[in-house]
C-alpha cells in the first residue's frame, strides 16, 4: 500500500465523531442552563420607590391679596388614588384630586403653556403659584398667576392642584 498514509482510515472515523461531539456539548450546555430556580431579582429599594412615584411637586401658592406666600406643600403621587401631602396646603385640599389633575395635565406641567398663545387682557386676581418638581421623571418648573386670561385659564385647569382662587389662608 504504497502512497497511502498509515492513518488514512482513522480520519473518516474522527471526522464522523466531530458532529456527535458538538451535539453532545450543545446538549450539556442546554442542560446546565435549565434550572428549576426562578431568576433572582435584585431588590433595590431606592429604584423601586422612584418608580412608584409618578409625581413629586413642591408648590408655593399665594391665594390671597397680601403678597406673602400663604401655602407651601409637597405633593407626592404614586397614582391618582395614592397621594401624600407634606406641608401646609389649603384647608380643603384633596390630594387624590390633585394627583388626578397632575395625571391629566402632565404635558402642560412639563412643557408649560404654548408661548405663542394669545391671551385676553383681563385681571383674574392676585393669586400666584410656583410649581417645581418632577412628573413622570420629567422636570417641572412652572409659574402661574391670574393677571391675564391665559393665567386664569391655567389656574382653572390646575385648580385641584393649586387650590381655588381667593381661598383664605389659615
Amino acid at each position: 500500500m504504497r502512497g497511502s498514509h498509515p492513518n488514512a482510515r482513522a480520519r473518516p472515523a474522527r471526522s464522523a465523531l466531530l458532529p456527535l461531539a458538538l451535539v453532545g456539548v450543545a446538549v450539556a450546555l442546554a442542560a446546565c442552563a435549565q434550572t428549576d430556580e426562578e431568576p433572582v431579582e435584585l431588590d433595590d429599594g431606592a429604584a423601586e420607590a422612584e418608580e412608584e412615584e409618578l409625581a413629586r411637586l413642591d408648590l408655593a401658592v399665594s391665594l390671597t391679596e397680601d403678597e406673602a406666600t400663604d401655602h407651601e406643600w409637597t405633593l407626592v403621587c404614586r397614582d391618582a388614588a395614592d397621594a401624600d401631602v407634606e406641608g401646609d396646603p389649603p384647608a380643603d385640599y384633596d390630594p387624590e384630586a390633585a394627583c388626578a389633575a397632575v395625571e391629566e395635565h402632565a404635558p402642560f406641567l412639563v412643557d408649560g403653556p404654548d408661548p405663542d398663545r394669545v391671551c385676553t387682557q383681563e385681571y383674574g386676581g392676585p393669586e400666584e403659584a410656583d410649581v417645581d418638581g418632577t412628573v413622570g421623571g420629567e422636570d417641572v418648573a412652572l409659574a402661574i398667576d391670574r393677571t391675564d386670561g391665559c393665567g386664569i385659564d391655567d389656574w382653572e385647569r390646575l385648580a385641584p392642584l393649586l387650590g381655588e382662587p381667593g381661598a383664605p389662608a389659615e
